[in-house]
């Protein structure tokens, strides 16, 4: 099993990718940068950045532990193991808007 990392941004609820990183080319991944972005091969990491993909919705095909270990890293809410809380599921994530007083009361 190959690991791969993806980072997003969202702007003006799009996901845009910035960065794909893979430890090898096994079959599915990425061999070459796209026209739009770049290819940096570093020592630990082949890293894919920019080409300006973008998403209004990410469709997620979760691992069970044994058939990948996806997790889900966002800035300020922490590191959720999904592959754990949703095992062989298929999951869509979007963007929302919601005000701060609703994520409070969400959350009791």
């Amino acid at each position: 099993m190959t690991p791969v990392e993806d980072e997003y941004s969202v702007s003006d609820g799009t996901f845009w990718q910035w960065e794909e990183r893979v430890r090898s080319h096994n079959a599915g991944l990425p061999l070459e940068a796209s026209k739009t972005g770049k290819f940096l091969a570093g020592k630990d990491w082949f890293r894919f950045r920019g080409g300006r993909q973008s998403f209004n919705v990410l469709f997620l095909r979760v691992g069970d532990g044994e058939r990948g270990r996806n997790e889900l890293d966002l800035v300020g809410s922490g590191r959720w193991e999904l592959f754990k809380q949703f095992p062989g599921q298929r999951l869509e994530i979007r963007v929302t808007e919601s005000s701060f007083a609703d994520q409070l009361i969400g959350r009791l």
